[in-house]
């Protein structure tokens, strides 16, 4: 008998293991697997968008189908042919340290990566057209290159990104939100290439030392720089 109850009890406890390190399904049109920390997904098409959404019912919470399982999630892979990552994709994935993001991605939703704060590095693709509203919020990246490709950076794009350190920032981008940099602390570099300074939103760079942190910008523009609004505050250098 007791050696029964230890057969069915070893049982259970494998099926546990087995779904908490291995899951899988659909979102449409798109589908995921989740196998010892390594979320993958791959299809052809744009991802949903999770988060806040609206029915006849009204208002209400649409959860990634893999939300459940955050804490185990330390990788991520999107396979070519995902054109999208939706909005609050990997909204908590709290341990996410890693994530390959194929060069067909054209767009980053809202917060799609808030509370990733164990990501300290990305690699942003060629593609991206904008980088979404609070996209990054509180997450622990040190660095970011935003790519030539980007034309805005949303509101809250990269607010409370305690760890950020240096910010690269290409000519393509023709604006940036309210408290886009807000909370980055340790914002000590910031790479412009924008000969002309970009209009900015409310309350920016909260909480940066701006005359602490270098702003380089493209030779013959610096006066320009130091004229201009919230940007005149940077110690400004020329390339």
């Amino acid at each position: 008998m007791v050696k029964k109850i230890f057969v069915v009890l070893v049982a259970i406890i494998g099926l546990g293991f087995s779904n908490a390190f291995a899951q899988s399904g659909k979102t449409e049109p798109l589908t995921w697997d989740l196998n010892n920390g390594t979320l993958t997904i791959s299809g052809t098409g744009a991802m949903p968008d999770y988060g806040d959404q609206w029915n006849d019912d009204g208002r209400y919470m649409a959860y990634p189908p893999w939300y459940e399982y955050r804490a185990s999630i330390r990788t991520v892979v999107i396979k070519i042919g995902v054109t999208s990552i939706g909005d609050w994709a990997f909204w908590e994935c709290s341990n996410l340290t890693s994530i390959t993001i194929p060069n067909g991605i054209k767009s980053f939703g809202n917060r799609a990566f808030s509370g990733c704060e164990s990501l300290i590095s990305i690699h942003i693709p060629d593609n991206i057209t904008g980088i979404g509203r609070g996209a990054f919020y509180g997450c622990g990246l040190t660095s970011v290159i935003i790519p030539n490709s980007a034309e805005f950076i949303d509101t809250e794009a990269f607010m409370d990104c305690e760890n950020l350190t240096s910010v690269t920032i290409p000519k393509s981008v023709e604006s940036i939100g309210d408290w886009a940099f807000s909370g980055c602390t340790r914002l000590t570099s910031i790479i412009n290439f924008n000969p002309v300074p970009v209009d900015i939103g409310f309350d920016d760079f909260r909480g940066v030392n701006q005359s602490a942190c270098t702003l380089k910008v493209p030779k013959g523009s610096a006066s320009v720089y130091k004229n201009a609004d919230v940007w005149k505050k940077f110690n400004i250098v020329e390339m």
